[in-house]
């Protein structure tokens, strides 16, 4: 009796250390992953501010840059209106270099040992075609301010506008 009773305590004490080491893993996974999440939006910020800083300082006054403008799928960067039309900016602030080349957009990095590999990088023209198609639809339609195609409402702050005193448009 008293062995059974010890090898069921035994036994239970085994589950017990693998189900902790089974939560524990699922833990760190989802760690890792937000960990992960957390550094690409970082690194695309980055970018976002970059480009906020160059148009600020290289556009003349005919040009107004409405940034983090909500699209179909995601936002558009920057939209950039001037004389000569309406431009869709997708800032990215990756690291290595990025090249085109064979339909496919391609990224090397050099590793901390000074090795090249190859990194991932998604399809920023597929991303783009999108907001260009959702910025025609909406100058087609007439327009006159830039909607988010859902329910949510689009609050853009005084830094999410470069203005120009000489700009004027019209719809």
């Amino acid at each position: 009796m008293e062995l059974a009773v010890a090898l069921t305590s035994f036994v239970i004490f085994l589950w017990s250390i693998f189900f902790v080491w089974i939560l524990s893993l699922f833990v760190l996974v989802i760690a890792v992953y937000f960990t992960s999440k957390a550094n690409i939006a970082r690194q695309g910020v980055k970018g976002e501010n970059t480009l906020r800083k160059v148009l600020k300082n290289a556009l003349s006054d005919e040009y107004t840059g409405i940034f983090n403008v909500p699209a179909i799928a995601g936002d558009i960067d920057c939209v950039l209106v001037g004389p000569l039309g309406v431009y869709a900016i997708d800032a990215k602030h990756h690291k290595g270099t990025i090249t085109y080349a064979y339909g496919g957009w391609n990224q090397l990095k050099v590793g901390r040992g000074g090795t090249a590999y190859h990194g991932k990088i998604g399809n920023p023209s597929r991303q783009m075609m999108g907001h260009i198609h959702f910025l025609k639809g909406l100058l087609q339609e007439g327009h006159r301010s830039v909607r988010p195609p859902s329910k949510h409402k689009l609050a853009l702050e005084e830094d999410s506008i470069i203005r120009r005193p000489s700009a004027t448009y019209s719809c």
